[in-house]
């Protein structure tokens, strides 16, 4: 009964500290650092995308920069909208913007 107790106690502790890791980091870390968007000369077109699967500002990031590794573009992200904002100042294809969204697991719909 004592060893089942104790088991029980430390189970409780393991999950406790689990949950406030978890909490304190987001769901892919702790969103310190904050990427910035990249000044255009001129905006051709700007293009408008609802994205599932971000849910913190390391997601946020990864996207600005996955999308902005693309020339001639320039991204902002509505998080709890999911929407991901282009401008773009050279003809870009749709497949390559959505490519580079959904790099890392995020879906375009």
């Amino acid at each position: 009964i004592i060893a089942g107790f104790i088991l029980t106690v430390i189970m409780i502790a393991i999950f406790s500290i689990k949950k406030k890791a978890k909490s304190k980091a987001g769901c892919c870390g702790n969103g310190a650092y904050v990427a910035k968007s990249r000044k255009l000369k001129t905006v051709v077109c700007q293009k408008t995308y609802q994205v599932e699967g971000m849910h913190c500002q390391n997601c946020m990031n990864r996207v600005i920069e996955d999308v902005q590794d693309i020339p001639g573009t320039s991204v902002s992200v509505n998080l709890k909208k999911g929407l991901v904002s282009v401008s773009i100042e050279t003809p870009t294809d749709d497949s390559v913007i959505v490519a580079a969204i959904e790099k890392h697991g995020y879906r375009v719909v």
